[in-house]
């Protein structure tokens, strides 16, 4: 039968549903926002120096106490930005040293932020050189960072009080 002009061409016919190809999209697209805010929340709790979920059981007996005062927290400086969640990071970024004649095979930390009456407005603890790090030897200064995502508005925009609260001596 020959075509006339009436008559209008009829697209090919779709194999696949639209709804299905859409649900396939937002599935997709779901899997990329679920692997990219996991990768950005990974990165916003990472510190370069400190292990990360290190548990706070380090020994402070008379001799770690002793010998805590042979441990300085120097060159502090302190840094906000905001990551791609908008979330506020707060950095401390500093040097430790080691000026006793001991090697320092772990140390933990409380790091406390106060507010302008010097009230502790947020603590937390840190560890520095988790196990199978090489040792802080003695007279030796590295440096350090902390990426803390908590710390409250009413915060004095200090840097925050380093209290040690455990060493591993070796």
């Amino acid at each position: 039968m020959p075509h006339t002009m009436n008559e209008t061409p009829q697209p090919p016919a779709i194999s696949e549903e639209p709804g299905r190809q859409f649900g396939m999209a937002l599935v997709a697209g779901l899997i990329v926002v679920l692997v990219l805010g996991g990768g950005m929340y990974w990165w916003s709790r990472s510190s370069h120096g400190a292990v990360p979920g290190a548990p706070v059981s380090l020994p402070m007996g008379p001799d770690e106490q002793a010998y805590s005062s042979q441990i300085q927290f120097t060159d502090v400086q302190l840094s906000r930005a905001s990551n791609m969640l908008e979330q506020e990071i707060t950095y401390v970024d500093g040097a430790i040293s080691n000026n006793g004649p001991r090697a320092v095979g772990e140390i933990e930390v409380s790091l406390e932020f106060h507010d302008l009456s010097q009230n502790v407005v947020f603590r937390e603890a840190r560890r520095l050189y988790g196990k199978g790090s090489t040792p802080l030897a003695p007279g030796e200064k590295r440096e350090f960072q902390f990426a803390f995502e908590a710390v409250p508005p009413a915060w004095d925009q200090h840097a925050p009080m380093f209290k040690i609260t455990g060493l591993r001596l070796q």
